[in-house]
C-alpha cells in the first residue's frame, strides 16, 4: 500500500499451522510437509514440488522482484545456505565468501527473508539491550518443512538419521513457541543462551509481568546439566520453569527440568501466560 494507514490499520502474522492447529501428527509429516495447509488437506500434493514451486515463486521471484534483488541466483543460494546452518550461530561473513557478495548484503537479504516470513532471527539474551542487538544471533525457518526441501530433503527416514535432525527438531520447537504468541496477536520474545565456553541454553521465553521460561531441546529427554543451571544464574533470571522439549515426554521423572513433549508446548505456555 502506498499510504501507511497510520493509527487506522493493524497488522497480523499469517503463519504456515502450528503442531497445535493441526493435532497431533507424525513427525515424518511435519518434517517433510511442515505447516502448509494444502499439503494435509490434500495427500495427493507432492510435498517436494510442492515446496519447489513455493521456492521458485515465492522466494526467487516475488521477493526478489519486491526487493530490487539483481543477484537472484546468489540470494536463492543464501537462503539454502541459512537453512543448512538452522540453529548455529550465524557467520554472515562466512556466507557472503560462499556466495560472492558482501556481507552487508547478506544481512540485507536476511532482513528480507525475515520482513517475508521466511526466517525468524533468535538473538541472545543479554541485560544489556545494546548487545542483544549487536550479538552474533542464530536463525530458524519460520517454516520447518520448508527448511527442509530447502536443505534437499525429500523422505524423513535419511532425514531421520542425519545430523541435521537435531537442528530441524529444534526449529520445529521454536516456531512452535513463536506461534503461540503470534497466533494471539502477541510479539514473541525468544532468546538463547551461549558463555564463552560454549554452554548453551536453547531458548529463553520471555512471558507477562517479566517472567520467564527456559526452554532446552533435544530429540530425547535430558536433565539440564551444571554448567547450563550456572549459566541461567549468571543472567540474574530465575525462570518460572524449565522445560526438556523432546520428540516424546520422558516416562522418569527428571529433577532439573519438567520433560515436555513437542504436542505439550502450546498447552505448557497457556499455563504459565
Amino acid at each position: 500500500m502506498q499510504e501507511s494507514l497510520a493509527g487506522r490499520a493493524s497488522y497480523y502474522d499469517l503463519n504456515t499451522l502450528s503442531v497445535h492447529e493441526m493435532g497431533p501428527l507424525p513427525l515424518s509429516e511435519l518434517m517433510i510437509k511442515g505447516g502448509w495447509p494444502e499439503l494435509h488437506v490434500n495427500p495427493s500434493f507432492s510435498p517436494v514440488r510442492y515446496l519447489n514451486d513455493l521456492i521458485a515463486t515465492f522466494i526467487e521471484r516475488d521477493i526478489v522482484a519486491a526487493a530490487g534483488i539483481e543477484r537472484k541466483a546468489a540470494f536463492t543460494k543464501t537462503a539454502g545456505l541459512l537453512a543448512g546452518r538452522i540453529g548455529q550461530l550465524l557467520n554472515s561473513s562466512d556466507i557472503a565468501r560462499n556466495v560472492g557478495v558482501e556481507t552487508t548484503t547478506v544481512q540485507s537479504w536476511i532482513a528480507k527473508l525475515e520482513q517475508n516470513a521466511i526466517c525468524r532471527v533468535v538473538r541472545p539474551y543479554f541485560t544489556n539491550l545494546n548487545q542483544r542487538q549487536i550479538k552474533t544471533p542464530k536463525v530458524y525457518f519460520e517454516d520447518v518443512g520448508l527448511a527442509s526441501r530447502l536443505q534437499g530433503w525429500t523422505e524423513f527416514t535419511p532425514l531421520f538419521v542425519s545430523p541435521a535432525f537435531g537442528h530441524l527438531f529444534e526449529n520445529l520447537v521454536c516456531i512452535e513457541i513463536s506461534r503461540f504468541f503470534t497466533n494471539q496477536g502477541a510479539s514473541p520474545e525468544i532468546y538463547f543462551l551461549r558463555s564463552k565456553e560454549k554452554v548453551e541454553i536453547d531458548f529463553l521465553v520471555k512471558l507477562n509481568n517479566n517472567r520467564w521460561v527456559a526452554i532446552e531441546v533435544e530429540a530425547t529427554a535430558a536433565e539440564y546439566g551444571a554448567r547450563q543451571l550456572d549459566l541461567l544464574k549468571k543472567t540474574g533470571i530465575e525462570p518460572e520453569e524449565r522445560w526438556c522439549v523432546s520428540v516424546e515426554r520422558s516416562t522418569a521423572p527428571l529433577t532439573s527440568c519438567r520433560s515436555i513433549s513437542l504436542n505439550d508446548v502450546h498447552e505448557s505456555l497457556s499455563r504459565v501466560w
